[in-house]
C-alpha cells in the first residue's frame, strides 16, 4: 500500500529541504518521524522537546528542527479527521 497524499507531500518536502540528512532513510521512516512529531506536538510537548526527540533518531539538530516545521505545515495540519498521521484516515 502506498503513502497517503499528505504523507507524500511531507516526504517530498523533507527530501527537498533535507536531502543530505535523510539520504539513508526510507520514505516510511521519514513519515514515521513526522507522525511522531505531530503526535508529540498534539500531546502538548514543546517544539524544543520534539526536536530533541527526533535528534535522538540520529538527525542533526538543524535537520530535526526543519523536520518539525515541515511536519507542522504539511502533515499535522492536513489531518483534520482526527486520525493518526500516516494512516490516510483509515484504521
Amino acid at each position: 500500500m502506498g503513502l497517503a497524499a499528505s504523507d507524500e507531500r511531507f516526504v517530498a518536502a523533507v527530501r527537498g529541504r533535507l536531502s543530505d540528512a535523510t539520504v539513508d532513510l526510507r520514505n516510511e521512516e521519514i513519515t514515521e518521524m513526522g507522525g511522531q512529531a505531530c503526535a508529540s506536538l498534539a500531546a502538548g510537548q514543546p517544539r524544543r522537546a520534539v526536536v530533541e526527540e527526533l535528534a535522538g533518531h540520529g538527525l542533526p539538530d538543524a535537520a530535526a528542527r526543519e523536520l518539525v516545521i515541515l511536519a507542522r505545515s504539511t502533515l499535522c495540519d492536513s489531518d483534520s479527521s482526527g486520525s493518526e498521521p500516516g494512516t490516510g484516515g483509515q484504521d
